[in-house]
């Protein structure tokens, strides 16, 4: 993250990735990694031949996939809309609880003004 979270707001996302059975399911989460990298030319191909809008929403401190991927991103992708985060507060791998209200305003005039 980004920012630290405080203790009732980390205590939800526990709340949250625990119930339901949460905790038993999050290994199964952790195969997209393989995944990725078994699908990579797919999913490329399937994000560059894709003829609608694309919007990415990013969080430029994301050590996985943050500003360095960027340039590439722009590069491969050149027809999408890119939301680079890149104000205070500092956000990171998880935009939508780090920097929400951005990231509300970026989704919803997506979604309404297509």
């Amino acid at each position: 993250m980004g920012r630290r979270l405080d203790d009732a707001e980390l205590h939800q996302l526990w709340l949250a990735t625990s119930s339901d059975g949460g905790r038993a399911i999050q290994p199964n989460i952790l195969r997209y990694i393989g995944e990725r990298h078994a699908n990579a030319t797919r999913w490329v191909q399937a994000l560059e031949s894709y003829p609608g809008p694309l919007l990415f929403v990013w969080g430029p401190d994301d050590p996985n996939s943050g500003g360095h991927v960027l340039p590439r991103l722009r590069e491969r992708l050149g027809h999408a809309e890119f939301v680079v985060l890149d104000e205070e507060p500092v956000t990171g791998h998880y935009p939508h609880l780090e920097n929400p209200q951005p990231v509300g305003a970026a989704l919803t005039r997506f979604f309404t003004e297509g």
